[in-house]
């Protein structure tokens, strides 16, 4: 054993000079006096290593070394620091910026009043924010998510709660973007969808939350979502990188006036496309509109339920339905080919039952002009020339 291989078999670490794999324990180099002691073998190993990441690591003097990986750390955590907070304050920037600056607040008037209550159950708005014996609109209600469990908010019109402490550019930015300054970014609410909602419309809904729904001093219940997933400010990325730009409805191009009338219920208040629609794996759908291709309204997995497909794509689907049977679905809840269940029934009780038959013909003209571009799933048609072609080719007899 020693430190020049010219006069020494072995290294200090019992390795072989000549074999570096070979590692020998004992007070010999000769082939007979190999030792064979596991642990013997294990701690030259281990000498080795250690010596081996002291010298390529540990150049600098101890106290000095880890007072250099002290400052590495400090600076690694300031950095990690500042970059949260600057995520943080672009997040909040963001959203602060978000929506469009209006300043007029509408007055009372009856005829808007209606209208933003028309709106509303249109909207959905009573299922998510409403729950049974407490005042319409004063939230509460919990939502099983994946994650954890969420609690709607209110929307009356108090000081403590949202629509009270707000003007009406907060509706318009809501509606649009999901972003306040008071709550965040919300949630459950499918913005998604109601990103194209025209700000008349707008106006009429602040009108009937301000002046339609009676006061209640009732306030926010706190989230149940633990922390780090209560963190509100990532959605600002979230939407900014999946969820479509707010801008007022305008009819896709080749579709009549009923057509359109149809589109703006199914693809804005409506929001049939956040269930009946597929889901990334960053849970932004996959289709927001009928030019987005054969995903949209294709069917989805909701709250344990499948929802199915509203396009007219074979046996099971709307092929079969009128626009009769589609209207009278939307207002009853039934008709002779299915009745609702599942979270659909909420959508019924709280929503299209009130639709004018104007808006229920309309959403169900709409959605009879969505034609699968998958022809797999197409109703079968018994074709005679065929069969007897076949029938013949069968019976025809074979070559040897």
């Amino acid at each position: 054993m020693g430190t020049n291989p010219a006069n020494s078999v072995i290294n200090r670490y019992s390795q072989s000079w000549d074999l570096p794999n070979l590692f020998i324990y004992g007070a010999s180099a000769f082939p007979q006096n190999v030792g064979y002691n596991p642990t013997g073998l294990l701690a030259a190993l281990a000498y080795f290593s250690a010596d081996k990441l002291k010298s390529s690591y540990l150049k600098s003097p101890g106290p000095l070394v880890f007072l250099m990986k002290g400052k590495t750390l400090l600076l690694l955590a300031g950095g990690a620091i500042t970059a949260l907070a600057a995520a943080m304050a672009v997040s909040y920037l963001g959203d602060k910026a978000a929506g469009e600056n209006v300043s007029f607040i509408p007055a009372r008037d009856a005829d808007l009043i209606d209208r933003g209550a028309y709106l509303a159950k249109l909207g959905d708005c009573a299922a998510c924010h409403s729950i049974p014996g407490r005042p319409a609109f004063s939230g509460g209600l919990k939502w099983e998510l994946r994650l954890a469990q969420s609690t709607r908010q209110t929307s009356h019109p108090t000081p403590l709660t949202v629509s009270g402490a707000s003007p009406l550019q907060t509706l318009i930015e809501r509606c649009g973007t999901a972003s306040l300054m008071d709550i965040a970014c919300i949630r459950p609410l499918p913005f998604t969808s109601y990103y194209n909602t025209k700000p008349e419309d707008i106006r009429a809904l602040y009108a009937y939350f301000r002046y339609g729904v009676a006061p209640a001093s009732i306030p926010n219940r706190a989230s149940d979502i633990p922390f780090p997933l209560s963190m509100r400010w990532p959605l600002t990325y979230w939407r900014w990188l999946f969820a479509s730009k707010p801008a007022p409805f305008t009819a896709p191009a080749g579709l009549d006036r009923a057509q359109a009338q149809g589109a703006y219920f199914v693809d804005g208040l409506g929001h049939c496309g956040e269930c009946h629609t597929p889901r990334n794996a960053f849970m932004q759908l996959k289709a927001v509109g009928r030019t987005d291709g054969a995903q949209y309204l294709s069917g989805a997995v909701i709250e344990s339920y499948f929802a199915p497909s509203l396009r007219n794509d074979g046996a099971g689907s709307l092929r079969d339905w009128s626009e009769a049977d589609l209207a009278q679905f939307l207002q009853t809840g039934a008709n002779s080919r299915g009745i609702a269940f599942g979270s659909m029934s909420d959508v019924i009780i709280h929503s299209t039952q009130y639709m004018s038959e104007a808006d229920a013909i309309a959403a169900a003209h709409y959605l009879k002009s969505l034609d699968s571009q998958d022809r797999s799933n197409q109703l079968f048609a018994y074709d005679r020339a065929r069969t007897r072609r076949l029938r013949k080719e069968m019976r025809a007899p074979k070559a040897p």
